[in-house]
């Protein structure tokens, strides 16, 4: 069982990069206790072979977090995981912005996302429809998207 702290810089920092609108005065606080469910290479066959549009991530060992253990888990790119008709428009393309500008800032505390280029990660990787939102900021910064990835609302 791990225990992760958000420390005051770190939160200042994702004030600082709009990435957040504000934070609790607990946030320098241990959190809830975090324990990764991580998907076996055999679980991944069978979960893949039921529903193939799904993908995974393979993240090693200290790259969570210092001391985190290697795991596999599910993969949802920025642009997919809004579809539920919850959040404003404008706040999905506000998200999808913030993260595909701000990776290095997001790298200070993840190591793992260092260098990735979020905007064209979600086009070239996305499995399922992008939301209308992240695909009008892919458009923008001139990325093709596959035309079974495009919403019917956007099309």
């Amino acid at each position: 069982m791990v225990r992760w702290t958000l420390g005051r810089a770190v939160a200042a920092s994702a004030l600082l990069a709009a990435a957040v609108v504000g934070c609790g005065g607990g946030a320098s606080q241990p959190a809830t206790p975090l324990r990764l469910l991580t998907f076996t290479p055999e679980q991944q066959k069978t979960i893949l072979d039921k529903f193939p549009y799904l993908s995974f991530a393979e993240i090693t060992e200290n790259t969570t977090w210092p001391g985190s253990p290697a795991w596999a888990g599910l993969s949802v790119t920025v642009g997919e995981g809004t579809m539920n008709g919850l959040l404003p428009d404008d706040l999905i393309y506000q998200m999808f912005k913030a993260v595909d500008q701000k990776v290095e800032e997001l790298a200070q505390t993840s190591p793992f996302v260092k260098g990735i280029d979020y905007a064209k990660a979600t086009a070239e990787t996305a499995t399922i429809p992008i939301h209308a939102a992240s695909l009008k900021y892919l458009r923008e910064r001139g990325i093709q998207v596959k035309p079974e990835l495009i919403p019917a609302e956007a099309k």
